[in-house]
């Protein structure tokens, strides 16, 4: 008997089927909760974009800031390293001078440190010899389309400058300007006068 009640238990628990009322309704449900997990998903997506683009354009807008105040201090001040005065960085640096620029010994950055126990003049004439890019010469002390030195000519300022001792002459007559460009791109100003008279730029001695 009991075995009999026990089958008939399990046939009719297998017999009992779902409402399908209650399964479309259990379906929609799931599915509904996936869409809402989806666009929960998207939206932390979007604020997170949305924030790292905030800190990007703020970083921007910081840096163009700093770049614009630098930048205007620099056109109101003006350039304060005073070695700019007498040395040229490249060839059209000191084109319109009027000049021989002076400025302390020590601020001339053609000199390299293993010459500058030298004289001036010879610390200059080892220079053109060695390491020289271009010498320029001009009736004026300004070098746009002047003329080049080479060969003997240069040759013979470079024992001119070996030669020469501070003195306490002034330049006469006629005078020669000379834009020296070296190779590491440092360049040196001078003239010679008709009475032979030496000047350098950077330095307020004379020599002959």
């Amino acid at each position: 008997m009991t075995d009999k009640i026990k089958q008939d238990y399990v046939e009719h628990m297998n017999s009992v089927k779902p409402d399908s009322r209650f399964l479309a309704s259990l379906q929609e449900t799931l599915e509904q909760e996936q869409k809402n997990l989806r666009e929960r998903k998207r939206i932390r997506l979007i604020r997170t974009v949305c924030a790292a683009a905030a800190c990007l354009a703020l970083g921007i807008g910081i840096f163009a800031a700093v770049s614009i105040s630098r930048n205007t201090l620099e056109i109101i001040g003006g350039p304060q390293d005073s070695s700019a005065s007498g040395d040229m960085i490249n060839h059209g640096a000191a084109a319109n001078s009027s000049v021989i620029d002076t400025v302390p010994v020590k601020n001339i950055s053609w000199i390299p440190d293993d010459l500058r126990e030298l004289p001036l003049t010879k610390a200059l004439a080892l220079r053109l010899e060695n390491s020289l890019e271009e010498l320029s010469v001009s009736g004026e002390n300004r070098f746009v389309d002047a003329d080049t030195v080479s060969g003997q000519e240069l040759s013979g300022i470079i024992e001119k400058l070996n030669a020469a001792e501070s003195a306490a002459a002034s330049p006469e007559g006629e005078v020669k300007y000379y834009m020296a460009v070296f190779e590491d791109m440092t360049a040196a100003k001078f003239s010679i006068a008709e009475n032979g008279v030496i000047s350098i730029s950077g330095s307020e001695e004379n020599f002959l």
